[in-house]
């Protein structure tokens, strides 16, 4: 069935009116028409209240506007474009012209002479809408029609429309490209009749009667073909002709988190059937790109004819329909919104489209019984103990309070240590199920060093905006080691993605990292200690048994458990949420002093003991809150006192593992080892003097420097560190650094003025050292 919607009045030739007429009545043939009759008036956007009146003087102005912005010289086309806009508004103004088709008018000019190029639409259409405005706020009179104005000679003085690229057929003949043209009085052209958009001509002596006319000229939709039409002033007659065998047009328009812009470009072959492409929109505007993807989501029957591309894109603007026309905008990423609204596919707000990698399946299901999913929480709770679930389970809940307590900056990872049997993936995986049931799929996991590069999880990263992030089955022997690994866990809680290049090879603007990662693995990477005090490191022992009721009847209950995620969303997005947040979270400072305290106690060497103790309070203070949530609180507070003895045993393991992280103590005992093995020598520097030291061949890359009698050493750095990197797997960011912890435990011993080293001479010759008390080499 044709789709008529678009297409305007159908014209047909005088012949055939007569014929039919003939065919109905006995009467004699009327007369043929006077070649004046015959005159078919230029096409003319006439939707307005004055559509109807005075057509041809209108069209005289559109046309002279259009030839002169055509034709304007580089650098007066702005100037031109602003008087064009401006005669243009005079016309709407007096209800000749819509306003919007004044702006596509407008803006085909600017295309035609290069301005849409050069300026860029956002300015030309700037330019377009302040001449439109002062032509409509201060319009000069348009004569009323009358018989010296409203003639077929005035008609046919007016010039044919000016098309996509400025040009129009003067010549009487269709344009060269390769497909057949038809008027309106003979057949169509091969595929099917072409819609013709002009008025029937009339015999009366007072001129043509002129109808208002499809606001789709040039362009027309005929039997399942976008048509290209045109005015011939040779033979007075409409002509069209194929652009391809398929309708198109705009049914959405996508705007990016980035400003960046797509068109969702709905239509149906012929042959091929209905599509549906996603097309950016710098992309519209290059005639070749724009076709070869037509014709790729069309199929391999339907065909855009030889030299029409360049109508494609003007072609389906014109077959939009404004009025449905849906304005969507578009984030790759969850999270808050500028308007306090939490974006998690499942829970849109209207005129909101979240697109998400398919490794990040964060939703809200429809299905979600809160009943049950209070019942598959509690099982989960209880798998493996509430001591370490329940500090899982408060870190997933972090990541939307976050922006709301001023906590982004302040992010940590849960690290999940276990061995292959400890449920730990798959505790991780329900605590996941939270935000959408999808993650307990395996195929879904992110592995680290199984096809997920640093590159690829930051990218990943980005789209799980406020929400938990999880990272599965770290192994220090893959995925670049123990180093990579520490630059990702820096690059997750300090910064964002790298700096990129957009569609137009502009430097776009990098993505925030805002998630909360989740740890899977065996083993913690402890060659680092800053990297390690921004985790919470949760132990799963060994389970005594193969099955666990718990943990498989919340896993078949998982699609349930995003109740429990919309439960805690709707809250906090609430006023009454909003202000228990508020005042919760005023007791971080407090509660922070009490865990570094805490911490101290434990041992007093650790590293970043506030760092630890900012990750521990902000813990207990989100499971304090989640106690209150209206829907699930009362679950969560059953458990409050196991929570606190959980994250207990976990800041023992932080103060242990963070003392042992730290790049001074893995220096001294890397040191003693190397030692105790004669691996490494000290010379006695008491015998030393200022005689000649005499070191055996074989023992000369192992000295590093000499003992004095009371227990301390003179270390020669370079020499030290070299043999301990060689025998070792340590390695150390910084002499300064390492230096400067040592100084802090209180092991740095004399040093020259101004300087953590010494100088000293042993056999006549001056030696630059590093002095370590006798403290440092016990254990």
């Amino acid at each position: 069935m044709t789709d008529t919607r678009y297409q305007g009045p159908a014209t047909v030739g005088v012949d055939l009116v007569l014929a039919a007429f003939d065919a109905v009545t006995e009467q004699p043939k009327v007369a043929q028409p006077s070649a004046q009759a015959q005159q078919i008036p230029p096409i003319v956007f006439l939707s307005g209240a004055g559509a109807g009146r005075n057509e041809p003087y209108v069209q005289s102005i559109i046309d002279s506007e259009l030839r002169a912005l055509a034709s304007a010289p580089n650098g007066s086309r702005n100037n031109q474009l602003y008087k064009t806009a401006s005669r243009f508004g005079e016309l709407v103004a007096y209800g000749y012209l819509s306003e919007s088709e004044a702006e596509t008018l407008c803006m085909d000019g600017a295309r035609s002479n290069g301005s849409l190029a050069d300026d860029g639409e956002a300015q030309c259409l700037k330019t377009i809408r302040g001449g439109l405005r002062k032509g409509k706020g201060d319009p000069k009179p348009i004569p009323p029609p009358g018989p010296g104005r409203d003639t077929a000679d005035a008609i046919a003085a007016a010039q044919p429309a000016v098309g996509m690229n400025g040009s129009a057929h003067h010549n009487g003949s269709a344009p060269r490209n390769g497909s057949s043209a038809s008027t309106s009085t003979s057949t169509a052209p091969s595929g099917g009749q072409a819609a013709s958009t002009g008025a029937p001509s009339t015999a009366s002596g007072a001129g043509p009667a002129v109808a208002p006319l499809a606001a789709t000229w040039p362009y027309s939709n005929s039997h399942g073909r976008m048509v290209y039409n045109y005015f011939d002033k040779g033979s007075n007659q409409n002509q069209s002709v194929n652009i391809a065998d398929f309708t198109a047009r705009i049914t959405e328009a996508i705007t990016d988190e980035d400003g960046e812009r797509t068109f969702v470009v709905e239509g149906e072959g012929i042959r091929g059937g209905k599509f549906r492409v996603e097309i950016p929109a710098e992309t519209i505007g290059e005639d070749r790109r724009l076709r070869a993807i037509l014709e790729g989501a069309v199929g391999a029957l339907d065909p855009v004819y030889a030299g029409q591309g360049k109508h494609l894109a003007p072609a389906i603007k014109k077959m939009t329909d404004e009025q449905s026309l849906i304005l969507t905008k578009r984030y790759s990423r969850t999270g808050w919104t500028s308007d306090r609204q939490f974006l998690i596919p499942g829970r849109e707000p209207a005129g909101i489209r979240i697109d998400l990698n398919r490794k990040l399946p964060y939703s809200i299901s429809p299905k979600a019984n809160i009943n049950i999913g209070l019942q598959a929480l509690e099982a989960l709770i209880e798998s493996v103990g509430p001591e370490k679930t329940t500090v899982i389970l408060s870190h997933g809940l972090t990541g939307p309070i976050a922006k709301i307590a001023g906590w982004r900056n302040e992010r940590y990872a849960v690290f999940v240590k276990g061995l292959t049997g400890t449920f730990k993936t798959s505790v991780s995986q329900l605590i996941m199920a939270i935000y959408g049931p999808y993650f307990i799929r395996d195929e879904r996991l992110i592995k680290w060093g199984e096809g997920a590069t640093r590159n690829a999880v930051m990218a990943l990263a980005t789209g799980a905006g406020d929400l938990p992030f999880l990272i599965d089955n770290y192994k220090p022997q893959t995925g670049g080691g123990d180093r990579d690994f520490i630059n990702l866990i820096h690059n997750i809680l300090e910064g964002g993605e790298k700096d990129r290049l957009n569609r137009s090879a502009q430097l776009r603007e990098t993505k925030p990292v805002h998630c909360w990662p989740v740890i899977t693995g065996e083993d913690v990477p402890v060659s680092d200690s800053a990297s390690l005090a921004r985790v919470l490191l949760v132990n799963f022992e060994k389970q005594p048994v193969r099955q666990n009721a718990n943990l498989t009847f919340a896993q078949q209950k998982s699609e349930h458990l995003s109740s429990i995620g919309a439960a805690w969303l709707d809250w906090i997005e609430g006023d009454a949420g909003q202000e228990r947040i508020g005042e919760i979270c005023a007791n971080f400072d407090q509660k922070r002093a009490l865990w570094a305290d805490y911490l101290y106690r434990r041992r007093a060497d650790l590293a970043n003991p506030l760092r630890v103790a900012t990750n521990l309070a902000m813990n207990e203070l989100i499971y304090t809150l989640a106690c209150e949530n209206p829907i699930f609180g009362g679950l969560l507070k059953q458990y409050q006192r196991l929570h606190i003895a959980g994250l207990e045993t976990v800041a023992d393991a932080m103060a242990e593992g963070t003392a042992e992280s730290l790049e001074a103590l893995r220096f001294l005992a890397a040191l003693r080892e190397l030692l105790a093995t004669d691996r490494a020598l000290l010379l006695d520097k008491s015998g030393a003097g200022t005689g000649v030291i005499i070191i055996n061949p074989q023992d000369r890359d192992r000295v590093i420097g000499w003992e004095d009698t009371d227990g301390s050493a003179y270390l020669l750095a370079e020499m030290t560190i070299s043999l301990i990197e060689r025998h070792t797997k340590e390695r150390f960011n910084s002499n300064r650094q390492l230096f400067s912890q040592l100084d802090d435990l209180g092991l740095l011993g004399n040093r020259d003025k101004g300087r953590q080293t010494k100088n000293i001479k042993i056999g006549g010759k001056s030696y630059r050292t590093v002095h370590i008390k006798k403290e440092g080499f016990c254990t």
